[in-house]
C-alpha cells in the first residue's frame, strides 16, 4: 500500500496518524517506534534545512531500516520545500510551499506539477 491508500483507509476506518519532523536519526527512530507502539504508520518529514542536515539519502536508508526492523511503513515527506530544484532531490512526497504572488503563481506551479505527474509520488 502507498501512503495515499493508508490515508484513504485511516478516513474510511476513522483513525489518525500524526506526521512528525525529523532532523537527527534519533528523532526519526523515537517517531517511527512511538508509531509502532500506536499500531499505525509513520509519515517523517524533513524540510529543506533538515533534508540538508540529515541527509536525503540518510533519511533515505533510515526510512529503510526502521520499515525492517519495526514492520511498520514508513513513509518520508520532504516537507515545504521552497524551490522546484531542491524538490527534484527528494525521495518521499512533496509539499511545495511558496509565497504567493498573483503574477508568478502559475508559471512557479506548471514545474512542480510536471515533476509530480512524472514521479510516483503520493500527494
Amino acid at each position: 500500500m502507498n501512503l495515499n491508500d493508508y490515508l484513504k483507509k485511516a478516513l474510511e476506518e476513522n483513525w489518525a496518524t500524526g506526521h512528525f519532523n525529523a532532523s537527527e536519526s534519533d528523532q526519526f527512530r523515537a517517531i517511527a517506534e512511538a508509531a509502532k507502539d500506536l499500531n499505525t504508520i509513520a509519515i517523517i518529514g524533513t524540510s529543506e534545512g533538515e533534508a540538508k542536515h540529515l541527509g536525503y539519502f540518510e533519511a533515505v536508508a533510515l526510512r529503510d531500516a526502521f520499515r525492517k526492523e519495526l514492520g511498520i511503513q514508513v513513509f518520508l515527506n520532504s516537507d515545504h520545500h521552497k524551490s522546484v530544484e531542491a524538490a527534484k532531490k527528494t525521495p518521499g512526497t512533496i509539499q511545495f510551499t511558496s509565497i504567493y504572488r498573483p503574477n508568478l503563481t502559475k508559471k512557479m506551479f506548471r514545474e512542480p506539477k510536471r515533476l509530480l505527474n512524472t514521479r510516483k509520488i503520493s500527494i
